[in-house]
């Protein structure tokens, strides 16, 4: 077998950290867009991370060039006066980007495999991913290459020049960001950023190696467009892109009124997108202009949002270019448009002096013109010298400077995270499958491939998915798949396409299966053979072309699919469960949920194996509490007082009405409170005192600090399978009233007041309990509590889910 890099490649995601992508009115769609290309093109599958506010609009346009889109962050990615924000502000921010970063890990979503890559940020972004992999150095083993797209704090436009001090105080912060980042040792980086005149700047902070230049992150091809044809008369662009005072959108309008009549022999075009934001601002100010154009014939206004092709034809079609952008923000601030235009070749240049383009030209070597922003007789007399004749040749250009801008963001990119065969790291526990082979099935008990979906609410502490290193930890070699929730990244989901075809079929059947399930089940039947078993956790979203191949005489390893519901959602979900037979083990998390399951298929093949805690809930459980993980939790304590707490947590098929009328029954209990915790509740504490609501999603800090703090755990039930507020109840010890359910029996073993479902009853059962407690330091089954959710640990459950699961 031969091994090559980019078969190597297929198992890396490239990660791309983008909070500045919501929108399609900035570069990030256009950059985005243009890595997805680069790694469709290349094989490679790229992840993009966007903001959370992310429009349908631009998550399609990078969907459509091959990569998963998923918006997630809350950090912003332009927050107001980014470039002078206060120090607790600026602290804050950076902090809040490095949890992200962490929680991205922590749940699964992006592995330690990945190569991560940040190509717009501010110092605080740079701050916060230098805090994350400094934190997470021992489990990343990608490499991450960093595109420092804004100056920090100092510039140094002419090479020949003294730098010039812009911002003491930024650039300390790009200093501390890179002096942190150049300590994480254990993690391959790689620095680059947009214009030599940063990379002097940054030279001078970074002390871990070159800083690269990498090329335009804007506009892919810009010279590719067909343009405009021959024999007519010269064009001269005005202004280009967005609606911008201080990219000198008033004055660029009165110098075109003025040029129009004067120089018969040029075309003037003025692009302005009225799709921006606040466009229609500017509209006086683009009357005269048009109005010269309806005299003179020859000024094109165009107005409306240029995408793809049609803006690279405009570009491509340009014989001049004028920028005239105020110095007063863009002395030394980078300019897209001037990328984009660099991408025509021969161009002649028009600019304002004492600003970056003048000095990028200068950098360039390229000819121009510079004149005084303001001075529209000087900006006049500088279009003269654009003569209509043939265009000046660049024999003084930097040739290899502007081939680099010029060249394809994407592509630049791959080539940063490429690792040839002899030094592509091994990853740890899990190897890549072309290697597999080599190493012999002696090697490891069990070749495990675990195809799960991305919960955002499931953390390191909860969620299916944490039996997958105990397994490793117990021999086995596994491999994880994560399938984004949602359709996002699925295939063609359009109306009679084929992927929306099958989707309805597989939806038919059952009614809950994830439409990006498709592909990762039609990629899987090409590696069956280099597994053992294949383990789907989530059977009510993957798993069903799997399976109907099996019955249809696909050969291969053992294969298993978890189903979380109880029987009555199982059923209404599973409109056709022929499919069942297909898997050669189901498993299944509670007694009761055999009812369904074993009128369709052999009892043979249904295991019961529990659902897992994380072996640190118990430390959590034993530790002390110290001070509050956050300020909702401080306000939270004091609320709460000296009183009892009654606590109820998470969503998912619980009865809330049911928890506010216990606590309406036992009002008179003033020594109590009945406190839940969980996120888009509707429930209505007004006029009652003793209920509080924490409605907004915690932290597992939080969380766990509320669980130490409270006396028992009031949880009622409309139905249940697993139920982590259990689990983590028990590894704290906590006593438990809950509704009386096969499955709430189960996992607590008698440990419970086991209530009928009602209010009058759980008041009854909270009594009782309270009176057990009365006079305890402490409840005396705690112990008991703690060692049942021992057995219930992650490494524990592995080893059954070994021997009921996955033994032959």
């Amino acid at each position: 077998m031969t091994v090559n890099d980019a078969t190597l490649q297929d198992r890396r995601r490239l990660v791309v950290l983008d909070p500045g992508f919501e929108h399609l009115h900035a570069h990030h769609a256009t950059v985005n867009a243009g890595i997805a290309r680069a790694g469709a093109a290349a094989g490679r599958e790229v992840l993009i991370v966007a903001g959370r506010r992310l429009t349908p609009e631009a998550r399609r346009v990078c969907a459509q060039a091959g990569a998963q889109v998923t918006p997630y962050w809350r950090t912003p990615g332009y927050p107001q006066d980014a470039d002078r924000l206060a120090t607790d502000e600026h602290e804050r921010l950076a902090e809040l980007f490095a949890a992200e970063i962490e929680a991205l890990l922590d749940s699964g979503y992006v592995g330690p495999d990945d190569d991560l890559h940040l190509h717009t940020g501010y110092s605080f972004h740079l701050e916060g991913l230098a805090r994350a992999l400094a934190r997470l150095a021992s489990v990343l083993r990608g490499r991450v290459v960093v595109s420092l797209m804004f100056h920090p704090g100092l510039y140094a436009g002419r090479a020949d020049g003294e730098p010039e001090m812009l911002d003491a105080r930024e650039h300390s912060r790009y200093r501390r960001a890179l002096d942190t980042l150049a300590g994480t040792t254990a993690v391959e980086l790689r620095l680059a950023t947009s214009c030599r005149a940063y990379q002097r700047a940054y030279g001078g902070l970074w002390t871990r190696g070159p800083v690269r230049v990498h090329p335009a992150i804007v506009l892919d091809g810009a010279s590719a467009g067909r343009g405009a044809p021959r024999g007519r008369r010269q064009r001269v662009l005005l202004y280009l892109g967005g609606p911008k005072e201080n990219k000198g959108l008033s004055f660029s309008a009165q110098v075109g009124a003025l040029a129009a009549p004067r120089f018969p022999d040029l075309e003037f075009v003025f692009h302005f997108n009225t799709g921006f934001p606040g466009s229609a601002a500017f509209r006086a100010a683009v009357a005269r202009l048009r109005a010269a154009g309806e005299t003179h014939g020859n000024v094109s206004v165009i107005e409306q949002r240029l995408e793809g092709d049609a803006y690279r034809d405009l570009v491509a079609s340009c014989d001049a270019a004028c920028l005239f952008y105020d110095p007063q923000e863009y002395r030394f601030k980078t300019s897209g448009v001037l990328w984009d235009l660099l991408g025509v070749p021969g161009l002649r240049w028009v600019v304002s002096g004492g600003t970056w383009l003048a000095d990028e030209l200068a950098e360039l070597g390229l000819p121009r013109e510079e004149v005084r922003f303001g001075n529209s007789e000087a900006a006049v007399q500088a279009i003269a010298a654009l003569q209509p004749a043939a265009k000046p040749a660049s024999g003084g250009a930097d040739d290899g400077y502007l081939q680099l801008l010029r060249r394809p963001y994407g592509e630049w990119l791959l080539e940063q995270t490429a690792r040839p065969p002899a030094t592509m790291p091994a990853p740890r526990g899990v190897l890549p499958r072309v290697l597999r082979h080599a190493v012999g099935a002696a090697a490891h008990r069990r070749r495990i491939l675990v195809v799960r979906t991305g919960y955002g609410h499931f953390s390191p502490l909860s969620g299916p998915g944490g039996f997958v290193q105990p397994l490793r930890d117990m021999g086995h070699l596994v491999d994880e798949w994560l399938i984004p929730l949602g359709h996002q990244s699925a295939w063609d989901l359009r109306p009679g396409g084929l992927g929306e075809t099958m989707l309805r079929r597989c939806q038919a059947r059952v009614r809950s299966y994830q439409g990006n399930a498709m592909p990762y089940e039609t990629r899987l039947q090409g590696v069956l053979g280099d597994y053992d078993v294949v383990h789907f956790v989530d059977g009510e979203h993957a798993g069903l072309l799997t399976a109907l191949a099996r019955l249809n005489g696909l050969q291969g390893p053992r294969l298993v699919a978890t189903f979380h519901q109880p029987s009555a959602i199982c059923a209404d979900l599973v409109q056709r469960p022929d499919f069942l037979s297909g898997f050669d083990r189901l498993h299944l998390m509670a007694p009761d949920q055999r009812d369904f399951f074993a009128a369709h298929v052999d009892e043979s093949r249904l295991r019961i194996v529990p659902h897992g805690l994380a072996p640190e809930l118990l430390d959590f459980g034993s530790a002390p509490l110290d001070e509050p993980a956050d300020v909702e939790l401080e306000e939270a304590l004091a609320r709460f007082g000296t009183r009892t707490v009654i606590l109820c947590v998470g969503g998912w098929l619980r009865d809330y009405p049911a928890f506010v009328a216990t606590a309406d029954l036992m009002r008179e209990r003033t020594d109590c409170v009945f406190v839940a915790v969980s996120k888009g509740l509707s429930l209505d504490a007004a006029g009652r005192p003793n209920l509080v609501v924490l409605n907004r999603g915690v932290s597992d800090e939080t969380l766990h600090a509320l669980y130490r703090r409270a006396s028992l755990l009031l949880l009622p039930l409309s139905a249940a399978a697993a139920n982590n507020a259990i689990l983590e109840s028990l590894a704290h010890g906590l006593p438990i009233v809950t509704t009386d359910l096969p499955a709430t029996r189960f996992y607590t073993r008698g440990l419970a007041e086991y209530c009928a479902h009602r209010p009058a009853e759980y008041a009854q059962g909270v009594g009782r309990m309270l009176r057990r407690l009365d006079g305890a330091r402490g409840d005396p089954q705690a112990a008991r509590s703690r060692s049942v959710a021992a057995d219930l640990s992650r490494p524990c459950v592995a080893e059954r889910m070994d021997a009921e699961l996955y033994e032959a």
